[in-house]
């Protein structure tokens, strides 16, 4: 299955049964713009902020993950954080937007070891803190985040201080990121050796409606938060991390085991990962790499949403799912965002160009678009994408000589009047009009 950086994670997939349900459908009802794949970031966020320290899966995967949500100013992106604001008010369940050092992190871990962490304009921070001028503090925040990640199940301690007693240590650490962005704001800061390091593929990237765009207004309504939300919230709230007495310091999360289906799925999942790890380019490798762990903690999650006391095949295929899209459109929104040269940020700056106008662009309104390139430069570049397939060759039926131009993908010219182009157009075409409409002469020459 092939999956472009624009596509949106399919409908069905949003609401998984149980808890992420009912707070994805409440969003929706109270949101101003229908944006099911931020909903279920949110929701998947609350879930893994409330179960963590708490349960495990067969293999001791822990619940905390890291979501990043796309889209432009006026996409949608704030509501959903304000629900989780609204939700966690009074708790120590959330804590602060940003972070300035890797101490930083740990003292706020130290109020609450399990905990969501809500930072707006996440791609700026990002960008900043992966930037070689950057503090050292700052750089740091980034390193704890990717070593929180995998020492859920262990204990953190970041950076020794010169004296002692400044010295931090977070036993399982449950830190859960519901970060928003623009999708140029998080990757235009980032090298390949920036994506290939880890904390990239750490991250669950979600996209607003219409690739990241502004999406539709529609009828909303202000509801409280339903009781079916608030009950299973607070049921969690009075389990313990354990048996022992000391459960809060040192937790024992109960192990939710997995059923042989199941366990199978997971197992040929992971299998395939490996596979497709031979044949992928670095960046994407590095991408897949942690797939399989994502995959275990969504299923952990799913399991968790239907207060289920075993994970099911329905979590597991539920889990592969979402964690195979996500990581697809990933590595294209990678691989059209991300450049080790400047001949690599043309390429994706025209791309954008085109993703902009819809999907679909005439050569003329290509042209307009990117003036700051060459003319030979910009034919170079159309035909090479052309040929790597990222460009579709299409036309549009006037009344007097066909126009041509370039799309994203198939789905970018269904509904509209543009088709793709194939040899019998271009023979008909040039019959039409052989001094003007040379096609892919033109565009080589």
């Amino acid at each position: 299955m092939k999956v472009s950086q624009t596509d949106s994670l399919p409908d069905e997939l949003c609401s998984p049964p149980g808890f992420i349900e009912d707070l994805v459908q409440h969003m929706d009802e109270t949101a101003e713009r229908r944006c099911p794949e931020l909903f279920l970031a949110a929701a998947l966020c609350a879930l893994s902020v409330i179960v963590g320290r708490k349960v495990q899966d067969y293999r001791g995967t822990r619940p905390n993950i890291y979501t990043v949500s796309l889209g432009t100013t006026g996409a949608g992106k704030n509501h959903p954080r304000m629900k989780l604001k609204e939700l966690f008010l009074g708790t120590h369940l959330e804590g602060p937007s940003k972070f300035t050092s890797e101490s930083a992190i740990a003292t706020a871990l130290e109020v609450s070891p399990s905990r969501l962490f809500q930072i707006d304009e996440f791609g700026d921070y990002v960008s900043l803190a992966c930037n070689d001028k950057a503090s050292g503090p700052l750089k740091t925040a980034i390193t704890g985040l990717t070593e929180i990640f995998t020492a859920s199940a262990v204990r953190w301690s970041p950076n020794a201080h010169a004296n002692s007693r400044n010295d931090h240590e977070i036993v399982q650490p449950n830190l859960v990121i519901h970060g928003t962005t623009n999708a140029d704001d998080l990757f235009c800061g980032l090298t390949p050796k920036q994506v290939s390091s880890g904390f990239v593929g750490r991250l669950l990237v979600f996209l607003s409606p219409n690739g990241g765009r502004n999406v539709r207004r529609k009828p909303f309504e202000v509801l409280p938060i339903p009781k079916c939300v608030t009950n299973f919230i607070e049921a969690w709230k009075q389990q313990a991390c354990g048996s022992s007495d000391l459960s809060e310091f040192n937790p024992d999360p109960r192990k939710i085991p997995i059923a042989a289906d199941a366990l199978q799925r997971i197992s040929d999942h992971i299998d395939g990962i490996d596979e497709r790890g031979e044949d992928e380019e670095r960046n994407a490798n590095a991408l897949w790499s942690r797939a399989a762990e994502k995959t275990s903690k969504l299923a952990l999650l799913a399991a968790c949403s239907r207060s289920a006391q075993v994970i099911e095949m329905m979590d597991m295929n539920w889990a592969i799912a979402v964690t195979n899209f996500l990581t697809r459109r990933l590595v294209a929104l990678v691989h059209n965002n991300v450049a080790g040269s400047d001949h690599e940020r043309k390429i994706q700056r025209l791309l954008r160009s085109v993703v902009d106008g819809g999907g679909v662009l005439s050569l003329a309104e290509l042209s307009r678009k990117t003036q700051w390139l060459p003319l030979r430069d910009r034919k170079m570049i159309v035909m090479q994408m052309m040929e790597a397939g990222t460009l579709i060759d299409v036309y549009k039926k006037t009344t007097t000589n066909p126009a041509r131009g370039v799309a994203v993908n198939s789905a970018a010219i269904v509904n509209s009047n543009w088709s793709e182009i194939t040899a019998a157009d271009i023979e008909q075409i040039r019959a039409a009009n052989p001094s003007r409409n040379r096609l892919k002469d033109s565009i080589k020459n």
